[in-house]
């Protein structure tokens, strides 16, 4: 393959209209996940949840200069790696011998898969993840327009940054590893040496960005610092992410699904290729395997090896997984599919190559009815794209606005804890609220942090669990009122009285009984008066929005089961339909 200096046309087409469609659907508020925490980082600094992503942190932070509200910016920072990512996967799908309008076509798929454009389009790990695996499966075809000596220093140098962003690029080790062998055994015998040389200072070099972790883990003046990264013997510890379990998805001792996640990949995947896609891909395996094995056996090895990081990536890592894909699990588990999606790409693109052989026509017609293809794949998902909720940032807002001064609330989960984060730190909204992780305060070094933020001191854990209730009493003793944002399975809650308020659950001793159903009914309805809500409800139950929207809707369903204990049928109806109108699905 020759290289030109000339831009293809059908590139200059995919560039220009995934940078655009991209850009323009960039989130502009905080969608839930870890979002909230890279935006926090962006505006920030600070290190991120293990493993820490200091590529990607440092990558935000250039672009804080950016005009635009933290989670914009930090959306259109991933919107920028996403562009390149597409644009890389077609180079990957040239590599591989397809022809330059089957590249595009299968870029173009790629680009506007509802997986690849979601996690393309808010700050998320997964769009950089994408550009570097498919940087390395480019490099490693045999094929690759790249002098072999820089492909094999390329392709360490590629390893490096990759795990200096996301451990799962270990999972393309089967096609990296015959890549470089591939490199190497091209080049004579004395320059490969010194190919292994530079092939390790490059891989070094890839990996000094968790440098970055440490800086940033000895300035404790507030940022957001997951851990105690300062040292050489903490920066391991949160790179082997020791909090988490080194091999398990998240913190919980769920035992793994393999049905289910496999299940979850292989509809997504089907999802993403459109399913009538699903043949095309296979003709381009079998065409690429026949192809190869008589004509070129370095190629038959790179195909090979493909697959292989495939099925690494895919069926093997997701069978894995200790996260249900039930509710805003699915969303969790299928960020993780981007990889193994990106590898498919290059198959996809050989089996669109076939059938333009096979189909007589002229290269006009062919390109027509390739953009016709891409433009229908785009416009089907466009309306989806631009509806994007943004009620979460608006709940933390609301959830804000209603607590008491000093208050302190407690909660669980990712859209809580890194959204009333970045509530906080990027927005600077209420600061003297403070929000709480029960289940990180077995942690030491968030433990200390929370205590010294609050200025009281906190009972330790015991046992591998914290003592809740004595945490609660302590903070009321000190006059802090204490709130929840969802509610929490603790035996020391039993002690006191807890009733939904607004968005969140009031929590007060147990010698202050609750107020009557009539009281809580007037003033859930006077919090509810204030809400601003700019963003449009979800209308799917399992995504991060309707974590938020439940909230707006549990105090008025606890108060249609208090109605009906009471023999109030009109009252309890009445509260029903106030909470339809948070939860569309219940309709």
């Amino acid at each position: 393959m020759r290289a030109s200096r000339r831009i293809e046309p059908t590139a200059a087409l995919l560039l220009l209209t995934t940078a655009s469609v991209y850009l323009t659907t960039a989130s502009r508020t905080v969608v839930g996940g870890d979002n909230g925490e890279f935006a926090t980082l962006l505006i920030d600094g600070g290190v991120a949840h293990p493993p820490g992503y200091p590529l990607f942190s440092m990558w935000l932070r250039l672009c804080s200069l950016l005009p635009a509200l933290p989670a914009h910016a930090a959306a259109l920072a991933t919107a920028v790696t996403g562009i390149a990512a597409v644009m890389m996967v077609r180079r990957a799908c040239l590599a591989y011998g397809a022809a330059p309008l089957a590249a595009t076509t299968a870029a173009g798929v790629y680009a506007f898969s509802p997986l690849t454009w979601d996690l393309s389009t808010h700050a998320e790990v997964f769009a950089l993840n994408a550009l570097l695996a498919s940087a390395i499966v480019a490099l490693s075809s045999p094929r690759s327009t790249v002098p072999a000596f820089w492909r094999a220093v390329l392709l360490a140098l590629l390893a490096g940054l990759g795990l200096s962003h996301h451990h799962s690029i270990v999972l393309l080790i089967p096609i990296g590893a015959v890549g470089f062998a591939l490199a190497v055994s091209a080049l004579p015998r004395p320059g490969r040496l010194r190919a292994m040389g530079w092939s390790l200072g490059g891989l070094a070099a890839g990996l000094t960005p968790y440098l970055w972790i440490m800086v940033q883990g000895s300035r404790e003046d507030g940022r957001w610092l997951w851990g105690e990264t300062a040292t050489w013997r903490g920066l391991l510890h949160h790179v082997l992410r020791a909090d988490y379990g080194t091999t398990r998805l998240a913190l919980s001792d769920a035992p793994p699904q393999p049905a289910a996640q496999l299940l979850l990949l292989g509809s997504h995947l089907a999802e993403s290729l459109v399913y009538v896609l699903v043949p095309v891909v296979l003709l381009g395996l079998w065409t690429t395997f026949r192809a190869a094995a008589l004509r070129d056996r370095r190629m038959l090895a790179a195909s090979l090896s493909l697959c292989a990081s495939f099925l690494l990536a895919g069926p093997a890592f997701v069978s894995r997984f200790n996260i249900a894909p039930v509710g805003v699990g699915i969303h969790v588990v299928e960020r993780f599919h981007l990889l193994p999606w990106t590898c498919l790409v290059p198959f996809l693109a050989l089996g669109f190559d076939e059938i333009g052989r096979r189909i007589v026509v002229q290269g006009s017609v062919r390109a027509m009815t390739a953009a016709a293809a891409v433009a229908g794949l785009l416009m089907w998902h466009l309306p989806v794209r631009l509806k994007r909720p943004s009620v979460i940032e608006d709940y933390l807002r609301n959830s804000l606005a209603m607590c008491p001064p000093h208050a302190v609330v407690f909660g669980s989960g990712d859209m809580q804890l890194f959204g009333f984060l970045y509530a906080d730190r990027a927005l600077h909204l209420r600061p003297d609220v403070t929000y709480v992780d029960p289940l990180l305060m077995l942690y030491p070094w968030y433990h200390r942090r929370v205590a010294a933020k609050l200025g009281v001191e906190l009972a330790p854990p015991v046992d591998g669990s914290l003592p809740l209730g004595t945490v609660i009493a302590q903070l009321q003793a000190a006059g802090r009122p204490v709130l929840l944002a969802s509610p929490l399975s603790s035996r020391g809650l039993a002690a006191y009285t807890i009733y939904p308020l607004g968005t969140l659950l009031a929590v007060e001793p147990s010698d202050h009984p609750p107020p009557p159903p009539s009281l809580l009914d007037r003033e859930n309805l006077s919090i509810a008066s204030r809400y601003e809500i700019h963003g449009s409800l979800s209308a799917d139950p399992t995504s991060w929005e309707a974590l938020a929207q439940q909230a707006y809707a549990r105090p008025f369903l606890a108060l249609a089961r208090a109605f009906e204990d009471a023999g109030d049928a009109t009252a309890a109806a009445r509260n029903r339909e106030r909470a339809a109108v948070f939860l569309p699905w219940m309709h």
